[in-house]
């Protein structure tokens, strides 16, 4: 099911029904959402709240369950396989690649329920903020804007340029966003890897040291002759 199609309520209705979802297709991080009970809600009660949970969580793009415990073991000088751990990370990304550079999350809930609360969700504001789809007032203001003329939704810088280059898909179609992200992602991970681009999840965004790398490039990109 597209997950900007229905609210959760709407997919887990009665105590004991699952949701299974997987987070990032390359890390491949499986997760079991589980409704425990249905139960009024207190007008002042907070929209999202989190009761207690297990572990660190893991950096980003770190390699699924097998990275993750690479690096946890490479980080935690008490773990038992703290020293291999070491070796093998060196192994696989180089020995200038420090582990603890980018560590396992530590799970404080406090600081979890202090992040929910800042996000500030109110009975209006269904949805992710990072979502436009999913945040119902943006999305009728946007669909309202196209029917009346007054907007046109773009498809996103990076494929724009590629189709206006002549990329296609193999059945003439222009490129849609998610195609250029793909085409990109060898690109992306050495910016990642460079400090180029900042770690944010699907929306990454060029740090300072990227913008000035991109600068460099272009003033020495070779001219056609």
């Amino acid at each position: 099911v597209p997950a900007h199609e229905v609210r959760l309520d709407e997919v887990l209705v009665d105590p004991g029904e699952r949701l299974f979802y997987t987070y990032d297709f390359g890390d491949d991080w499986a997760h079991t959402i589980r409704l425990e009970a249905v139960a009024p809600r207190e007008a002042d009660a907070p929209r999202a709240w989190c009761t207690g949970g297990l572990r660190d969580g893991p950096p980003e793009d770190c390699g699924g369950m097998y990275g993750y415990e690479l690096v946890a073991a490479a980080c935690d000088p008490a773990h038992p396989d703290h020293h291999e751990a070491i070796t093998e990370h060196a192994e696989l990304y180089g020995d200038e690649v420090d582990p603890t550079d980018r560590p396992p999350v530590p799970f404080e809930v406090d600081e979890v329920n202090s992040r929910l609360d800042d996000l500030d969700l109110a009975d209006e504001w269904i949805g992710a903020a990072t979502r436009e789809e999913l945040t119902l007032p943006v999305l009728h203001l946007r669909e309202t804007a196209q029917l009346i003329g007054l907007l046109r939704k773009h498809r996103g810088l990076v494929a724009d340029v590629l189709t206006d280059l002549g990329w296609r898909h193999a059945d003439r179609t222009p490129l849609s966003g998610q195609t250029a992200a793909r085409l990109a992602w060898d690109t992306t991970a050495v910016l990642r890897r460079l400090g180029g681009l900042t770690d944010r999840p699907r929306r990454a965004s060029p740090t300072p040291g990227g913008v000035a790398f991109a600068r460099a490039a272009l003033r020495t990109w070779p001219s056609s002759r």
